[in-house]
């Protein structure tokens, strides 16, 4: 066989094309990665705390707007993970203490 022949055009415009989007991916994934050790190199312990303990207390009064998003603005994604964990956490212990509360009055 000889290998001499070229392939088709379309094969290699989706190899190429398949290739971009494949370094794309990789950079915005490897920006992400560096965005989340620098701002975890910036937080302090009170502050992850502080951020857990309003995402919970919010999460306990279920306070969202009407597009089902928080009403507070973390621009740190470490920050914002505590956050929303928090939020979790409490809406979480809300429910169940309801659950408990409807299933003693039965």
């Amino acid at each position: 066989m000889i290998f001499n022949e070229k392939l088709p055009l379309h094969t290699r415009l989706g190899t190429y094309a398949t290739a971009a989007i494949l370094i794309v991916v990789c950079l915005l994934m490897l920006r992400n990665c560096v965005i989340a050790v620098r701002s975890g190199a910036k937080t302090s312990e009170g502050e992850i705390a502080q951020s857990y303990q309003i995402g919970f207390e919010e999460g306990l009064k279920d306070r969202r707007d009407r597009a089902g998003h928080s009403t507070v603005s973390i621009s740190n994604p470490l920050l914002l993970k505590m956050y929303r964990k928090g939020f979790r956490d409490g809406s979480d212990l809300k429910r169940t203490t309801m659950k408990k509360e409807k299933n003693e009055k039965k």
